[in-house]
C-alpha cells in the first residue's frame, strides 16, 4: 500500500470518528432539552393490575380525552375512548387502533398511528392515568370523587404515591365539611408539580368534595393529592352516622334521607308541584324539572343540556331514573360521565332547594342543637346563633354586625322574627334595608348549612309578620328622614359616572345554545329600546327571557335587573350583550371617575379577607394601598405588584389577573370594587 492511500485512508477514519462524537454529542444535548422541558410522564404501573373499572384524561390534540379502562385477571382486557374532541376523520384511525395495541399487548408501550400523533399519544397517556392507581389496588374504581359525606370534625392524614415518590397531606374537618387540605409533604418536581399544589387542595375545599379537575401537566401530582386526600377521609373516624327519619308535622309527611353535605338538616318535607333547577355538568348548564307527588319525587326531566350524545345522555337517562326510583338526590354516579351524573343530581337538588326555601308549609326537619353562621351585610360580616329546638328553628340571635345604626334596625328586628315564625330561611326582605336582610338571611343559612340566597330571591315586600295594626304604627314604619334616605341611596349607588352618547349600538355575547345578539338604542343619554336581533335559545323556554328582559332595562335605564327563573342563561346572555354594547356607547365619552377621597374595601383572597385602601384625587384612582391579608407569600407578590399598578394606570377594575395568583388577583379587584361601591 502506498503512503498517499494509507494518509486517504487514515483521513477517512478520523472523519468517520469525528461524525460519531458529533451525533453523540448533539444527541445527548437534544436528550437533555427534551428532557427539560417535559411535563410529568406517566408510564403504566409495573407488577400485576387489580381487576376493576378505571377512568383516565390526557390533553388531546383539541383538548381533553377520556378513557375507560377494564381489568380482568390482572389483565387489560378493554380499552374505550368516553369522550374526545378530537379532529374526526384524522384522528379516527388511532382511536380504533391504539386502544385494540394496547389490549393485544396489555401495555401502553405501543406504536403511535402515523398522521395522528397526538391523539395516539393522549391515549397512551390517558391509559396510563387510569391504571396509575391499578397496581396493589384494593377497590374495583379510582377513588377520585369519593363522596365526603357526613364527615366527623378532626384533624386527619392520609398518603398516596406522586410522580417522584410519597406525597402526604393533612386534612381538617370543620362543621363536617372540609375546611382545609395543606400538603405537608412530597418530592414532586419543583416547578411543574407547583400548580397542582396550590389549586388542587384549594378546589377540594371550595367544592368540599375531591370531585374536582386535574391539573394539566401536573395530573400525576393533581391525582396523588385527590387519592391521599381520600385516604386521610376513608378511615371510619371520619364517617358520621347518617340519620334517617320520618317526620310527623299536621298528619302524615314524606321525609327524604337529608344530603350529606347538609349535616344539620336530617330530613325534608317536599310540597307537591313542579320545580327546575340548574347545574353545571361536564360541557355546560343542565336544567331540569322536578315533579313531586304525594311528598316524593315523581319525574326529573332534563329540559335543557349540551353533553355529548353517547356518553352524556345514556347517563342523563340512569341518573335521572335512580333519583324517582331512591327518591333521594344522592345516587351512584354512571362510570365514565361522574361529571354528567353530578350535574344532574345537583341540578335536581338545586330545584328542590328552591322548594325548601320557599314552601309555606314547616318543610325542614333540622337536627337540635346550637349554631352559628356568618355571611356579608351592607356594612361588613354579620354573624348570627341559631338554636333549633324540636327539628325546627326556634331562635335567632344577631351576634355581631356592623350594619348602619337606625337604618338597619326594622331589619335586625323583623328578619330573625319571620325566619323563626316560619321555619325557613326565605323570608321577604325589608323595605329600606334589603342588604342587611340578605346578609341576617345568608348567615342563618350559612348556619343551618343551606345554600346562600340572592337579592332576587327575596324579593324587596316588607315582613309580613311585623305589618302594624294600626294607622299610628303603619305611619310611623313609613316615616324615614331626608337625611337618612339621602345616606342610604348615597352609599348604594354606583360611584362611576358614565355618560352614554347617543346612537344605536349592537353587540353579541353568549347564550345557552349558541351567539346572542342584541341592538340598544340611546336616546338623550338614556336607554330607550333594547331588542334581540338574533339567537338560537330554545323556544318555548327563552320567550319569557327574550321578551321581559330588554324591557326591564329600559324601565330601570340599567342592566342591574332581575333574571327570568327557568331562562337564567338567556336572561344573563342578554344582559351581558347589552353592557357590551353600552360599553361602546360610553367610549365617547369623558373618563370614568370616582369620588374624591380616601376610600377602604375588603374582599375573600385564598386564605382569607383582604382589606385594602383606594385613594382617588380629581376623580382618578392615584393610590392603592394594601391594609391586611393573609395570601401565601412569594406565590401572591406578583398579584400584589401588578394588579395595583394596572387598577391604577388604567384607573379601572377591568384589568387580567396574574397568573399563578389568580384568587389573589381577583381579590384584590373585588375589594377595589367594595371600597369604591362599584357594582358587578
Amino acid at each position: 500500500m502506498g503512503k498517499k492511500t494509507k494518509f486517504v485512508l487514515e483521513m477517512i477514519a478520523v472523519a468517520i470518528i469525528i461524525w460519531i462524537l458529533t451525533v453523540i454529542v448533539f444527541t445527548d444535548q437534544v436528550s437533555f432539552r427534551q428532557a427539560g422541558d417535559a411535563e410529568e410522564v406517566v408510564t403504566m404501573p409495573e407488577g400485576d393490575l387489580t381487576d376493576g373499572t378505571y377512568t383516565g384524561q390526557a390533553d388531546g390534540h383539541n383538548g381533553p380525552l377520556e378513557v375507560q379502562v377494564v381489568v380482568e385477571n390482572g389483565e387489560i382486557t378493554a380499552v374505550d375512548v368516553l369522550d374526545h374532541v378530537e379532529t374526526e376523520g384524522i384522528s379516527d384511525p388511532a382511536l380504533a387502533e391504539v386502544p385494540a395495541a394496547i389490549v393485544e399487548n396489555n401495555s401502553t408501550d405501543v406504536d403511535t398511528v402515523s398522521g395522528a400523533t397526538v391523539s395516539s399519544e393522549a391515549i397512551i397517556t390517558a391509559v396510563n392515568n387510569a391504571l396509575s392507581g391499578s397496581a396493589g389496588d384494593t377497590t374495583s374504581e379510582t377513588t377520585e370523587g369519593e363522596e365526603t359525606a357526613a364527615l366527623v370534625d378532626g384533624t386527619y392524614t392520609g398518603e398516596a404515591e406522586g410522580h417522584n415518590g410519597p406525597l402526604t397531606v393533612e386534612v381538617t374537618v370543620t362543621d363536617g365539611v372540609i375546611a382545609n387540605v395543606a400538603v405537608t409533604d412530597h418530592v414532586e418536581t419543583e416547578g411543574i408539580s407547583d400548580p397542582a399544589i396550590e389549586e388542587i387542595p384549594a378546589a377540594i375545599v371550595e367544592n368540599n368534595s375531591t370531585e374536582v379537575d386535574l391539573v394539566s401537566g401536573a395530573s400525576v401530582t393533581s391525582g396523588a393529592i385527590i387519592e391521599a386526600v381520600n385516604n386521610a377521609l376513608s378511615s371510619e373516624a371520619t364517617q358520621a352516622t347518617s340519620t334517617e327519619e320520618v317526620a310527623e308535622e299536621d298528619g302524615e309527611t314524606v321525609v327524604v334521607e337529608a344530603p350529606s353535605s347538609l349535616p344539620a338538616i336530617v330530613g325534608y318535607v317536599f310540597a307537591d308541584g313542579t320545580y327546575t333547577g340548574e347545574a353545571e355538568g361536564r360541557h355546560g348548564p343542565i336544567e331540569v324539572e322536578v315533579t313531586i307527588e304525594e311528598g316524593t319525587i315523581a319525574n326529573v326531566e332534563v329540559l335543557n343540556h349540551v353533553e355529548s350524545e353517547d356518553i352524556g345522555v345514556p347517563a342523563i337517562e340512569a341518573t335521572t331514573a335512580a333519583i324517582v326510583e331512591q327518591n333521594s338526590t344522592d345516587v351512584e354516579v354512571v362510570s365514565g360521565a361522574s361529571l354528567t351524573s353530578q350535574g344532574v343530581m345537583n341540578a335536581t337538588k338545586n330545584a328542590l332547594g328552591i322548594l325548601v326555601v320557599t314552601n309555606d308549609e314547616p318543610h325542614l326537619v333540622f337536627e337540635d342543637g346550637t349554631y352559628t353562621g356568618e355571611a356579608e351585610g351592607f356594612g361588613g360580616p354579620i354573624r348570627v346563633e341559631v338554636i333549633v329546638a324540636e327539628g325546627k328553628i326556634s331562635e335567632v340571635t344577631i351576634l355581631e354586625h356592623g350594619e348602619t345604626q337606625g337604618i338597619s334596625d326594622p331589619a335586625i328586628e323583623e328578619i330573625p322574627a319571620a325566619i323563626i315564625n316560619q321555619n325557613k330561611v326565605n323570608v321577604s326582605a325589608v323595605s329600606g334595608a334589603s342588604y342587611t336582610s340578605l346578609g341576617i338571611v345568608n348567615a342563618v343559612s350559612n348556619a343551618l348549612n343551606l345554600p346562600e340566597l340572592t337579592q332576587e330571591d327575596l324579593g324587596s315586600a316588607t315582613v309580613t309578620t311585623q305589618v302594624a295594626t294600626t294607622e299610628e304604627a303603619v305611619e310611623e314604619s313609613e316615616e324615614v328622614s331626608e337625611e337618612e334616605a339621602a345616606e342610604e341611596s348615597e352609599s348604594e349607588e354606583v360611584s362611576e359616572e358614565v355618560v352614554w352618547q347617543d346612537g344605536t349600538y349592537t353587540a353579541e355575547t353568549e347564550g345557552h345554545n349558541g351567539p346572542l345578539e342584541v341592538e340598544v338604542t340611546i336616546e338623550e343619554g338614556a336607554i330607550t329600546a333594547v331588542e334581540v336581533l338574533n339567537h338560537e335559545e330554545t323556544e318555548g323556554i327563552s320567550d319569557p327571557a327574550i321578551e321581559e328582559v330588554p324591557a326591564a332595562i329600559v324601565e330601570a335605564n340599567s342592566t342591574e335587573v332581575d333574571i327570568v327563573s327557568g331562562a337564567s342563561v338567556s336572561s344573563q346572555a342578554i344582559i351581558d350583550a347589552v353592557n357590551l354594547a353600552l360599553e361602546e356607547a360610553a367610549g365617547g365619552s369623558s373618563e370614568t371617575t370616582f369620588e374624591d377621597g380616601t376610600h377602604t374595601g375588603s374582599a375573600e383572597g385564598h386564605n382569607g379577607p383582604l382589606e385594602l385602601e383606594v385613594v382617588v384625587e380629581d376623580g382618578a384612582i392615584v393610590e392603592i394601598n394594601i391594609l391586611d391579608h393573609s395570601e401565601t407569600k412569594g406565590l401572591s407578590d406578583p398579584a400584589f405588584e401588578e394588579v395595583v399598578a394596572a387598577i391604577i394606570e388604567s384607573n379601572s377594575v377591568e384589568v387580567d389577573t396574574v397568573s399563578g395568583a389568580t384568587y389573589t388577583s381577583n381579590a384584590i379587584i373585588d375589594a377595589v370594587k367594595n371600597a369604591l361601591n362599584i357594582e358587578e
